[in-house]
């Protein structure tokens, strides 16, 4: 076998490899994710405040805690 053979050969093999590891996902639940409910943000006349993730219109509030406490952001 000659050494350009054998490094395509090499190529294919780690590819398989690396397809292999990203198909065998068992386990993975998305209950495990914890993402928080508020993120850091800008508001007006603040310099910071903690807004609501995916809720449309935005709702901000002044701290994290007021943030996910408030009912709109339970969703």
């Amino acid at each position: 076998m000659s050494s350009s053979k054998f490094a395509i050969f090499c190529i294919i093999l780690f590819t398989l490899a690396s397809l292999n590891e990203c198909t065998n996902v068992e386990g993975f639940e998305a209950s495990k994710i914890n993402l928080p409910k508020c993120l850091p943000g800008r508001c007006e006349g603040r310099k910071k405040c903690f807004c609501c993730r995916y809720v449309r219109p935005r709702f901000c509030a002044p701290t994290n805690e007021a943030c996910e406490t408030a009912p709109v952001c339970n969703h």
